[in-house]
Order: C-alpha cells, then structure tokens, then sequence
C-alpha cells in the first residue's frame, strides 16, 4: 500500500510540472519597418504558441539586430531576407516564406537609367545592415552611402545628395506626396520582388524541425498571409 500510495503521489506531482517548453520566452528583433509585418508576426506567434513558446519583438537599427542576433543576445531575427545565413553563420533559415515584398528604386528626375552599366554612374542611398541592398551595390560595384533610418534616406533623396534609394513599395507610396511625384520617379526595370524568413539562433538549433513543420502546417492552411504589410 505504501508503494503504491507513493507513486500516485509522484502521478499528480508531476502533473502539475509545467513543460520545459511552456516557461520559454523567445526575444525576436526586428528593424523599424518590422511592426508594419502582420504576416510574420501573425504565423510566428501562432507557431511558437502551439510549441509552448512565448514570442516578443524588439525593434534595433538594422546592422546591430543582426549583429546582436548573430552573437546570441537575443533568439533570432523575425524577418529577414534569404541568404542571411551566409554572412551571419549563427543563424538558421526557417525555409517557410512569411512574407513578400516589392523591392523598388525611387530616384530624382534627373535619373536615366534601364540598365545595370547606367546605373553605375548614380549615388545610390541604401539602410546599414539591409543585407539586399548591401549585396546588390557590392554586386554591381555601384557607389552608395549607408545610412541607419529611412527618414534620413528620404531627406538625403529630397536634398540631392544621393540620387537613388531602395525601399519597400508600400513605403515608397506612404511618402509619395503629390507634390512629391513631381521631383522623383521610379526606375521601374528594377523592380524585384523579394521573400522574407524568419531566422533563429543556432542554440535552438533543436526547435528548427518543429518550428519549419507548424509554418509549414500554417502555409498549407492559408494563414500565412505574405502581403499583409501595413502602411
């Protein structure tokens, strides 16, 4: 009797142990156009939560939240474009697109460019620690000047002191005044559509199969919403 007294007592102690999952708390950063992506922040809580896993966001300047990721301050990035994981070896790519973006040049009218060699001869503005735009001047040897926030991008274009910027579509529009419209065009052979993904630290290295199979489920479903970025 006393043994068996006992192990229902260990039965109902352990019952009420909470899983080692459910006291997890995952800190995601994200750049200051990250709140505007419902579709990532939609299917990575849903994924996370039916893992037992709190999820938060933390917005840092572009360069030092992949930095600070990559060292494992902080559990990953929410979003970034593919190909990450080549130049930051600490994180993982979730191979599940959350969301998807029009990459676009806006450029003053002076600009006449329709091909890579033309625009060489432009200053092109890009944001530090956007890995594209990095990539695509370093690519193509085109002279440009980093910057931290796209409200400087933005004034730097109006001042003239960089002929082209990057930027989301969906931001372009937003600053796009009619009195804007007059002095800036975009270089529409440009044009590239570009798919986000979520990237986790190498440390939870062990979450990456569970973590691809919940967005899969969610893609499969249709709750991965790749265009619901707000304005």
């Amino acid at each position: 009797m006393f043994i068996k007294a006992c192990l229902i007592l260990l039965i109902v102690m352990f019952s009420f142990v909470p899983s080692a999952q459910a006291d997890k708390k995952f800190t995601f950063l994200q750049t200051e156009l990250g709140p505007k992506y419902h579709c990532a922040i939609n299917a990575l809580n849903r994924a996370y939560a039916n893992l037992g896993i709190e999820v938060e966001y933390l917005v840092q300047p572009n360069r030092r939240a992949i930095d600070s990721s990559n060292r494992g301050k902080f559990d990953g990035e929410m979003l970034r474009v593919d190909g990450v994981e080549h130049l930051f070896p600490n994180l993982i790519k979730i191979p599940v697109p959350l969301c998807a973006i029009k990459s676009v040049m806006l450029a003053g009218n002076h600009v006449s460019a329709t091909t890579i060699e033309e625009l060489k001869t432009y200053h092109f503005g890009i944001i530090l620690g956007f890995i594209d735009q990095e990539r695509y001047v370093k690519q193509h040897n085109i002279t440009a000047t980093k910057l931290v926030k796209y409200d400087r991008l933005f004034d730097m274009l109006e001042l003239g002191r960089v002929d082209v910027i990057f930027l989301p579509l969906t931001q372009a529009h937003q600053w796009l005044t009619d009195e804007k419209k007059k002095h800036f065009k975009f270089l529409k052979n440009f044009n590239r559509d570009l798919y986000l993904y979520h990237y986790l630290h190498k440390k939870h290295k062990h979450l990456l199969s569970d973590v691809t199979q919940q967005l899969r489920v969610l893609e499969q479903n249709g709750q991965i919403e790749l265009f619901n970025i707000k304005n």
